[in-house]
């Protein structure tokens, strides 16, 4: 776990492709937290998983949700921090750019501060996705808190 950063390092970055696999097993996976559990065809077929009703809704190609950027930016933070993170770390994304199937992201975060709270060390991230271009598609913040124990 990265203790020592300072503000501006980075951390290691990942890169992901957004495959057909992601795109299916997030939508349904959202899909399968219904609270009446019955799904029917009209629930499978949408933006996020057919190219004919993306195309009649002035889509070029079915978009992910934006969901499946923001879990890989939380797995980057958990790749670094753990349970750290997952105890009490903050995540805050915004959606800024649509994203289609093949798209290549890369996953960074970058540390804007370090901050003092409750005895503990509260490191804030400026996070994002690009395309290789540098074409930032999902932005926002992240913080994991690191106890001094």
């Amino acid at each position: 776990m990265p203790t020592d950063l300072q503000v501006g390092d980075e951390l290691p970055s990942v890169t992901r492709t957004m495959t057909r696999d992601w795109i299916m097993r997030h939508d349904l996976a959202l899909l399968s937290c219904r609270v009446d559990q019955r799904l029917g065809e009209k629930d499978v077929v949408n933006i996020h998983t057919s190219q004919e009703f993306a195309r009649r809704n002035a889509l070029p190609a079915p978009v992910p949700d934006g969901m499946v950027t923001g879990n890989w930016i939380s797995s980057l933070m958990l790749l670094h921090f753990g349970h750290a993170y997952a105890r009490g770390g903050t995540l805050d994304v915004k959606f800024i750019k649509p994203t289609f199937e093949g798209d290549e992201l890369t996953v960074r975060a970058r540390l804007a501060e370090r901050v003092a709270e409750s005895g503990a060390t509260r490191l804030r991230f400026d996070v994002w996705c690009e395309r290789p271009e540098g074409q930032v598609v999902t932005t926002g913040d992240a913080s994991v808190l690191l106890t001094h124990d």
